[in-house]
């Protein structure tokens, strides 16, 4: 089992922190109040950005492998959460690909659902609660939406929990 561990430093404003890993590569984060706006990536963006990344190098590294070389990739993630519960899961989660390169859309949209379905574990959490879509521009086209269908039942890593009381 790989470990991963990641250390949160109160800033001496009081209200930020600085998030490190093991490497030592750092991160500002925000979100205790509306005056630390523009200090740092909310917790909830950081999620986001998690997913963001996660599918974007599962979908680079994929299409290297089959000799595809993406000339511009970019991956814009936007979520939104429902703020009368509590917690405040996102609820909607979208994916806007975007990229240019000398391949045919359909291989492109291909890997784009590899990575989502069974490689992305960052957006496969978020799927637990989220409604999850996504579309992509190729070569300045825009394509359809999709919405992303998980079939739980074939996946050995989906848990039914149950509450006892």
């Amino acid at each position: 089992m790989k470990k991963y561990s990641v250390v949160l430093s109160k800033n001496d404003d009081g209200s930020t922190f600085k998030a490190s890993n093991s490497d030592g590569y750092e991160v500002s984060l925000n979100g205790l109040s509306r005056d630390d706006s523009g200090k740092g990536i909310s917790p909830m963006e950081m999620m986001l950005t998690a997913a963001g990344g996660c599918a974007a190098i599962d979908i680079v590294c994929l299409l290297k492998q089959g000799g595809i070389t993406l000339d511009e990739f970019t991956v814009q993630v936007n979520g939104a959460r429902n703020m009368r519960e509590l917690p405040a899961y996102f609820r909607e989660v979208e994916f806007l690909f975007s990229a240019k390169a000398k391949v045919g859309v359909a291989k492109v949209e291909e890997t784009i659902e590899l990575s989502l379905q069974k490689y992305c574990t960052v957006g496969r959490t978020l799927e637990a609660f989220a409604n999850m879509r996504w579309s992509l521009e190729l070569n300045g086209a825009h394509g359809d939406t999709h919405t992303l269908v998980i079939d739980k039942s074939q996946d050995k890593n989906s848990v039914l929990v149950t509450a006892k009381d």
